[in-house]
C-alpha cells in the first residue's frame, strides 16, 4: 500500500467524500461537522490521506485529522468534532506549533472491509504525526458495535470484554492492540439536528410520538419533539490516546 495525502493528490478528494457517504448511516452525513469538511480539506491537506493499492492505484481506505495544541491534561481536550476543527484552524491562523494530532475519522472503503486496513490507517496517521514532530495522537472513536446496544450507556459498554480479556467492541480492540489508552469520553462529540421529516427520511422510520427513539445505526436514541418539529441526536465518543515516538516507523510506504 501507498500513503497519498490530499496535498499531493487533491483530485482524490471527491472519491474520499463518496466513500464517507457509503460508510455511515445517512443521518451522520448531516452532522454539525459537515459544514466544516471543506475547511478541513482546504486548510489541512497534509493530514487528509488515502491508502492506495501500490499496483492498481485503487483507493482502499482513508483517514482525516487536524493538528492541535494540547495542554497535557485530558480536560483540555475538545468537547466536539466541530470544536476540534475550530481549534485547529485558530492555531494555524496564529502560527502556533501543534503538539498533538486529532483524528476525525478512519474509513475503510466498503469493498475492502474485513482486511485489517483500519489498523493500517491508524499507523499511517501516527507516521504523519511523527514526521511533523508531533508526539501525541488522539482518536475520539465511535465504537463499531455500539449501535447494537443503543440503550446501554457508553461508560458501561466500553468496559465489556471477551473471554480473553480484550475489549468486546471490535474497533476498541484495534486501538487496544495498538497500545492506545482510553482517557475520557466526549458525550456530545457528534451532533445532528433536523426536522421530524428529515429524520424520517434519513432513517426510514416513522415517529408517532415525542421522546427517545432507537433508529438504525445510531449509538444512542434520537430525541424527537413533534410539537417543535425537531429531532436531536448527540453521539458520545471515547477518546483514545497514543504516545508516539518520533520518528515512528510504519509499514506504509510514504
Amino acid at each position: 500500500m501507498r500513503l497519498v495525502t490530499i496535498a499531493e493528490r487533491p483530485d482524490l478528494r471527491p472519491a474520499l467524500e463518496q466513500a464517507d457517504a457509503a460508510a455511515y448511516p445517512e443521518f451522520l452525513l448531516h452532522a454539525e461537522l459537515a459544514r466544516l469538511w471543506p475547511a478541513v480539506y482546504d486548510e489541512f491537506p497534509e493530514y487528509q490521506f488515502a491508502l492506495c493499492d501500490e499496483t492498481t492505484g485503487a483507493l482502499l481506505a482513508h483517514g482525516n485529522a487536524v493538528p492541535l495544541a494540547w495542554s497535557g491534561v485530558t480536560n483540555g481536550l475538545p468537547a466536539s468534532a466541530e470544536s476540534m476543527v475550530q481549534r485547529a484552524r485558530a492555531l494555524r491562523r496564529r502560527g502556533g506549533r501543534p503538539t498533538a494530532l486529532g483524528a476525525l475519522q478512519v474509513v475503510v472503503h466498503p469493498a475492502n472491509q474485513g482486511r485489517g486496513l483500519s489498523r493500517s490507517v491508524l499507523e499511517a496517521m501516527a507516521a504523519l504525526a511523527s514526521e511533523g514532530r508531533i508526539s501525541d495522537l488522539f482518536a475520539p472513536i465511535r465504537p463499531s458495535a455500539k449501535h447494537r446496544y443503543p440503550l446501554v450507556d457508553l461508560e458501561w459498554y466500553v468496559r465489556w470484554t471477551r473471554d480473553d480479556g480484550l475489549p468486546a467492541d471490535p474497533w476498541l480492540r484495534v486501538h487496544h492492540r495498538l497500545g492506545a489508552t482510553p482517557v475520557c469520553m466526549a458525550m456530545r462529540w457528534t451532533t445532528v439536528t433536523g426536522t421530524v421529516a428529515d429524520w424520517q427520511r434519513w432513517t426510514a422510520s416513522v415517529f408517532r410520538q415525542s421522546g427517545p427513539h432507537v433508529v438504525p445505526g445510531a449509538l444512542v436514541p434520537v430525541e424527537i419533539d413533534l410539537q417543535r418539529d425537531r429531532g436531536s441526536y448527540a453521539e458520545p465518543h471515547l477518546w483514545m490516546h497514543y504516545r508516539l515516538e518520533a520518528p515512528r516507523s510504519s509499514s506504509i510506504a510514504a
